[in-house]
């Protein structure tokens, strides 16, 4: 699936939460990701946090409001000491 059929599908909604997750393990697009890491579900955007290497990604998960979304960033080895530093005052 391209980024612009991905885009396509998420904006119609015609995507399981299955589907999503599934998109997140194999992708490795991070404007997809992007778009993920926005989404309502909570589940989608821990396995964002977890696989992003993205720093303005995780820039923006470490401010989510759900303690378990800042977790998951914590064990992403690609995350920053500046975002770490953030979290450990949080």
């Amino acid at each position: 699936m391209t980024c612009k059929e991905f885009i396509v599908q998420y904006a119609l909604g015609c995507m399981s939460d299955d589907e999503l997750k599934d998109i997140v393990y194999r992708c490795k697009d991070e404007r997809i990701l992007d778009i993920l890491s926005k989404d309502k579900n909570l589940i989608i955007r821990c396995l964002v946090a977890r696989k992003t290497t993205s720093k303005e990604i995780l820039d923006r998960l470490s401010k989510d409001e759900d303690f378990n979304v800042r977790w998951y960033i914590s064990e992403n080895e690609n995350v920053p000491i500046k975002i770490l530093s953030y979290l450990s005052k949080r």
